[in-house]
């Protein structure tokens, strides 16, 4: 079992709602296609800074790793990134991802919860998604 989580460049959407549809586009364009695309400098830097913080590239690293799999890159298309940790690890790294694409000026995602996990662009969105998504069923 894991916790998914989704990364992108750009700027911040103002609703949980309009995350979901950003989250929808990026996906179908970057990471549902058959054509790779090489990160954006954003992402490739969140990579990296996921890597330096939680090594996996070695069996002892694996082992210890948070990462559901390796390498960290193969998550990562364009502007956009979706990977998964395993679940004993799922409340501190996202809460470690979190504070990582705010300082990055990123967006985190929760398809899970169906949230914008980062600050939205407007400070005063506290309200929940207008409905549920299904987003298992892909």
């Amino acid at each position: 079992m894991s916790f998914d989580f989704a990364v992108w460049e750009g700027p911040a959407p103002a609703s949980h709602d309009e995350g979901f549809a950003t989250y929808e586009a990026l996906s179908t364009q970057y990471l549902e296609s058959d054509n790779a695309t090489p990160p954006t400098p954003g992402i490739a830097a969140f990579v990296a800074a996921l890597k330096t913080e939680f090594p996996g590239d070695t069996d002892e690293d694996l082992d210890a790793s948070p990462w559901v799999s390796w390498p960290l890159e193969a998550d990562a298309s364009g502007p956009i990134m979706y990977s998964g940790v395993r679940w004993p690890r799922a409340e501190d790294m996202n809460a470690r991802i979190t504070e990582l694409t705010t300082q990055m000026g990123l967006v985190h995602y929760d398809p899970q919860a169906d949230r914008v996990a980062t600050p939205l662009g407007t400070p005063s969105h506290t309200e929940a998604p207008t409905k549920k998504r299904s987003w298992w069923l892909r």
